[in-house]
């Protein structure tokens, strides 16, 4: 009994480890999906990239106050960071050689307080000068990015319309062809049925095997049409733009109707592979076959009342693919099946040696062949007048691109006019002030130091008593309200800046909002770099003169080409093959090839044959093969 016991322990024990490796197993063969980020190609056509420029702040304006005389220093009360006003006498210099007839510094006090009051006042009008030019500066730059978008929006409306127009012609085109081939059926339905009807009993035989066989391929191509215009079969869905408006309404009429395609679509393959001899079961499988589809024409149908309109689907037949052109094809596949289950009567009746009643069925056949003749000559018309509007709806899209274009063109010329007045508006204010700081100066003795402007004391190069010489900077002295930042771009990144753009200084772990004030109109000779300067929006007490900054300008590349995209180098492959691109189809990785055309830095524009609304993977595309499963994240 212990012994029994025994194994039946060891028996559990050895099931246990079993179950605990199985399930060890199992977990490791769980493996997890990678993960990557994707982007259509289409919303690739634009990238956006920082440019950044060491700099140092530098005064908006300063000034140097330099000895007019040798001599010495008898009186330099100041100190770096004093706040100095425009005439304030800052030091004073002995020449031991002058005589003692200029001993004195005579001057006039009243010439002098009206000569600063002239000066403060010249500053004030430079400073709302520069005021108005730098509101300009970014009011304006509204306009011109609005103008720019309206410009963008047209050429891209320009292309769609292209897009759109090629697709109404190529699903009136569809429509008509389905009509023409509902009236050719008809009329060969009807030459048939005359011809059947004057026919004896011997060849009524031969008539069913005929009728039966054209049934079925009118069959057959009415179950396949009706999917491609409705796209019912969702294992292998056609790519419709207008998916989602079908039976938008009510979910379960499109649901009926996909149950009923794939019905219809097995009774069909089974015909074809069928090999039936007996005429009566061949003719009972067409009815069956025909019933079935003349219950997905009319499903179909139904559908379509359920079906909303939109962009993708208007209700003008002249403009689109639309709710009316494919209501009137479900319409003829309509009056195509009820044709040939009357035809199936017809020939079953006969088969069984009932007579039909020849004016009663001819006039059937005739009134059918007759709807099915003014469902062609109405799809024609519509095909037709699509024709006609192509070219002034093209014209319309290119009027409204060139006029886009060209608003864009006068905005940018009527923004550079005004800010070329305000601009002179500052050269003249600065000139007047300087013109004024030089007659203050010219009330002084040679032998005293003034500042000729308002502002903070940035530099001294002198004490009392020391020797000086005509010509030495003993002084300088900044206005650090208006501080600004100089960086050098290439031609190329130049001509993507505009006055007034957006930028950042950045200055340890602190952003200040920025904005280009000038831009230079000719590269510099040496270096061949265009100056840029950027000034802060704001007078902010961090940003001193000589402060280390870095400098951040965004900018925009865009590509214009249809089927070009700007990439990060990192998302390409680049083999000895050919240079490949990884696109997610189905949750599955797929090497798509393409071809660079330039690179510009970290940067390359390429060209593609496939989709615009592939999704390139653009994050996780290294870590991933081709045909492996992967999961996309935002």
């Amino acid at each position: 009994m212990t012994k029994k016991i025994n194994i039946y322990l060891i028996l559990v024990l050895i099931s246990l480890f079993i179950t605990g490796c199985g399930q060890q197993e199992t977990k490791t063969t769980e493996e997890k999906l990678k993960q990557v980020k994707v982007k259509t190609l289409n919303d690739s056509r634009n990238i956006t990239e920082n440019l950044e420029f060491p700099a140092t702040i530098s005064s908006g304006e300063e000034s140097q106050i330099i000895a007019k005389t040798n001599g010495t220093v008898e009186a330099a009360a100041f100190k770096v960071g004093n706040r100095v006003r425009v005439g304030e006498i800052l030091f004073k210099i002995d020449d031991t050689n002058r005589t003692s007839s200029l001993d004195k510094t005579a001057f006039d006090s009243s010439q002098i307080k009206q000569a600063q009051s002239a000066a403060e006042q010249a500053r004030a009008s430079l400073d709302i000068a520069r005021n108005n030019y730098n509101s300009l500066l970014i009011s304006t730059e509204k306009d011109l990015r609005q103008a720019e978008i309206n410009k963008e929006q047209a050429v891209t409306g320009k292309s769609n319309t292209s897009d759109i127009i090629a697709e109404n012609l190529k699903s009136a085109q569809l429509a008509y062809d389905s009509a023409k081939l509902a009236a050719e059926n008809a009329a060969l339905n009807l030459a048939n049925t005359k011809q059947t009807l004057g026919q004896n009993n011997a060849n009524a035989g031969v008539n069913a095997e005929t009728t039966a066989i054209t049934t079925a391929n009118n069959c057959d191509t009415i179950i396949y049409s009706s999917n491609e215009l409705l796209g019912l079969e969702y294992e292998k869905a056609v790519n419709l733009a207008y998916r989602n408006n079908i039976g938008a309404l009510d979910s379960s009429t499109l649901l009926k109707g996909q149950a009923l395609y794939i019905e219809a679509k097995n009774l069909s393959d089974e015909f074809k592979n069928s090999s039936l001899t007996n005429i009566n079961e061949k003719l009972d499988f067409v009815m069956r076959l025909a019933n079935k589809t003349k219950a997905l024409a009319d499903t179909c149908k139904t559908i379509l009342e359920k079906t909303i309109t939109s962009s993708n689907l208007p209700a003008n037949s002249s403009t689109a693919t639309s709710l009316t052109s494919l209501q009137s094809t479900i319409t003829g596949y309509q009056t195509q099946v009820n044709i040939a289950i009357t035809q199936l009567n017809a020939v079953k009746q006969n088969v069984n040696g009932s007579s039909l009643n020849q004016e009663t069925s001819l006039a059937s056949l005739e009134k059918a062949y007759s709807l099915a003749r003014k469902q062609e000559e109405a799809a024609a018309q519509n095909l037709n007048n699509i024709k006609a509007g192509t070219n002034s709806q093209k014209n319309q899209a290119g009027f409204s691109a060139d006029s886009a274009a060209n608003q864009y063109d006068n905005v940018k010329v009527r923004i550079n006019s005004q800010l070329s007045v305000a601009r002179s508006q500052v050269d003249i204010a600065n000139a007047q002030y300087q013109n004024a700081l030089t007659s203050l100066s010219a009330l002084y003795d040679s032998h005293l130091g003034i500042s000729p402007i308002s502002g903070i004391v940035t530099k001294k190069n002198i004490e009392k008593g020391a020797t000086v010489a005509a010509g030495a900077v003993l002084a300088v002295v900044s206005k650090l309200e208006n501080v600004k930042a100089q960086i050098f771009i290439d031609q190329e990144n130049n001509s993507l800046l505009r006055l007034g753009q957006k930028a950042e200084i950045k200055k340890d772990d602190k952003v200040y909002t920025a904005r280009i004030t000038a831009i230079a109109p000719q590269a510099d000779a040496a270096s061949k770099r265009f100056l840029v300067e950027i000034k802060p929006e704001k007078n902010e007490p961090d940003l001193i003169a000589g402060t280390v900054v870095d400098i951040v300008v965004p900018i925009t590349k865009k590509t214009a080409a249809k089927n070009t995209a700007i990439l990060p180098i990192a998302a390409i492959d680049v083999a000895q093959n050919g240079n490949f691109i990884k696109i997610v189809e189905n949750g599955i990785v797929k090497k798509e090839a393409i071809e660079i055309k330039s690179i510009d830095g970290e940067t390359a524009q390429i060209e593609y044959k496939i989709s615009s609304d592939a999704q390139l993977i653009i994050e996780g595309g290294k870590l991933v093969e081709e045909g492996e499963k992967i999961e996309i994240i935002k």
